[in-house]
């Protein structure tokens, strides 16, 4: 996607009917190990998880559990390097990230629809209003919210 390296937000609806096992939806930047994961593993194996690649943090929390199937808004946000994402307009988690946008689906029946990418490279006047009023909090690392 045009302008999706360093600073964007993407917002999409994601659509879930069905999952199999290790179902996950990912949101990647540079390869696997850096992305975000709606994800089924570990227990409860009736939920999926919000998380990061090769994080184990998320289970006893339910706050980072959403039904196996349903409809989610979704919005990664990345300014310079950082990468925060919201679900349903909560703000869940961050990583650090370097690389273009791309999106996975393994293992489930699903879709995204209305998906937008608003760029700094294409509207930083947009984008720098829009990254304002998500008041981001500064990360070091992987970081829960």
């Amino acid at each position: 996607v045009h302008g999706t390296f360093d600073n964007y937000i993407y917002e999409t609806t994601l659509v879930i009917a069905e999952c199999g096992n290790n179902a996950h939806f990912g949101v990647e930047f540079s390869d696997d190990n850096v992305r975000f994961l709606i994800w089924r593993t570990g227990d409860p194996q009736d939920k999926l998880k919000i998380t990061w690649a090769y994080d184990g943090g998320w289970a006893s929390n339910e706050k980072y559990q959403i039904p196996l199937t349903g409809t989610y808004k979704i919005k990664a946000a990345v300014v310079n390097g950082d990468a925060y994402l919201f679900v349903n307009d909560t703000l869940m988690c961050a990583i650090k990230v370097t690389g273009q946008l791309s999106l996975r689906f393994e293992n489930m029946m699903g879709h995204t629809e209305n998906s937008t990418v608003l760029s700094k490279y294409d509207d930083t006047e947009a984008f720098n209003a829009a990254i304002a009023a998500l008041n981001l909090p500064a990360i070091s690392g992987p970081t829960r919210f």
